[in-house]
């Protein structure tokens, strides 16, 4: 008998699937084995309200983050097995935002006729018509975005390793602060709110630890630019894709003249002030996307999701966050 954890993936792109149904799984992680697949969830297992057959029908629609193995010889214990696949998931999260992130989740044992089974209680009805965040809403996870989770995921893991200290005395300090920042923002349903998580993933990355007058929005501002570029556009960046009915709103925004404003932003929801300037705000009638203070939401989690990519993908840049002397020491160089 074998059990079968999943953990779904919505949003794939024809590309991925036709890949995985023509080579085969991808394998994630090799111990314990972890694939990303198309799951065949038996429709016998339709015997209560939270899954029915449709609902069944739909997941087998999605990919998943599978590990198979015999719970009477597994490859670790299921909490570490469970920690592995959700750390699949932040890392595909990271490359390409999608809906549905860290939802719906499945635990199959089947017997002599495919049951017992269990289900997560986070199993919710599947018909959430809105992206997380608007810009998202015609992300497709590739075959190459599959392959850059693959290869940022170890250090994902080391980034959200459990430990005794727990995530006060984290070895990676504010790398993994930042990263369940990040996770928070979208799994707490804050919904504007979500930015002030976002901004303070970006505060624990980019304030210094030794020098309080380093700290601030004219601070992380000027660390932001040195790290991604004072001309650099959120909305241009290659894993977002704008949708087209957007672009005309949002292409134009440069990290020069809106970091400082994603702090005024975050500042505002702090201390219980006005929004800075009222004509942020989306206009009666108008999509919330067009409104300036919803799209510093957007590119609040794009440059902290951004900038987390890049200390994956940057053993030494990850060194230097890692180290409060080092990241003094790099910035200073800019001036910050």
């Amino acid at each position: 008998m074998t059990r079968t954890h999943l953990l779904f993936v919505s949003d794939s792109s024809a590309e991925l699937r036709k890949t995985i149904t023509d080579q085969g799984p991808i394998r994630l992680f090799s111990a314990p084995p972890i694939y990303l697949l198309k799951p065949r969830i038996p429709i016998g297992v339709a015997t209560d309200q939270l899954l029915t057959r449709d609902a069944i029908k739909e997941l087998n629609e999605f990919l998943a983050i599978s590990c198979e193995y015999d719970p009477h010889n597994p490859p670790c214990n299921e909490n570490e097995i469970e920690h592995h696949m959700e750390s699949a998931a932040i890392a595909l999260q990271l490359v390409r935002p999608t809906r549905y992130f860290l939802t719906y989740r499945l635990r199959i044992e089947p017997g002599p006729e495919l049951g017992p089974f269990s289900v997560d209680a986070r199993l919710l009805p599947l018909r959430i018509f809105d992206p997380y965040l608007h810009y998202q809403q015609n992300h497709q996870i590739s075959p190459d975005d599959a392959t850059r989770a693959t290869r940022i995921l170890p250090t994902v893991l080391r980034a959200m390793a459990s430990g005794p200290g727990g995530s006060w005395n984290h070895p990676c300090g504010s790398i993994h602060r930042s990263l369940i920042l990040f996770c928070q923002g979208y799994s707490v349903n804050l919904l504007d709110l979500r930015q002030l998580l976002w901004a303070a993933g970006l505060d624990s990355l980019f304030a210094s630890k030794l020098d309080q007058r380093k700290w601030g929005a004219k601070t992380i501002s000027a660390r932001l630019q040195a790290l991604l570029g004072t001309n650099y556009q959120p909305y241009a960046t290659s894993t977002v894709r704008v949708p087209s009915h957007q672009k005309a709103r949002k292409t134009n925004h440069y990290l020069k003249d809106i970091a400082e404003h994603i702090f005024w932003l975050r500042n505002a929801y702090m201390h219980g002030g006005p929004i800075p300037d009222t004509n942020w705000l989306t206009k009666s009638g108008d999509p919330l996307e067009s409104g300036y203070a919803y799209q510093l939401l957007e590119c609040t989690e794009i440059l902290l999701r951004e900038t987390l990519l890049r200390l994956f993908e940057d053993p030494s840049l990850f060194a230097i966050f890692l180290s409060p002397i080092q990241l003094d020491q790099h910035f200073s160089q800019f001036g910050c």
